[in-house]
């Protein structure tokens, strides 16, 4: 079991990074659609 601790340490520091950049183009995206209709 000690081998996984270093990847369920990266994992945990990824999974933020992840949610950022998924809601970062979620947000690009809403933006863009709600210029569009101006």
């Amino acid at each position: 079991m000690e081998d996984m601790e270093p990847l369920m340490d990266a994992l945990f520091m990824s999974a933020p990074l992840f949610c950022i950049l998924h809601y970062g183009i979620s947000l690009e995206r809403y933006l863009r659609i709600k210029f569009k209709q101006r």
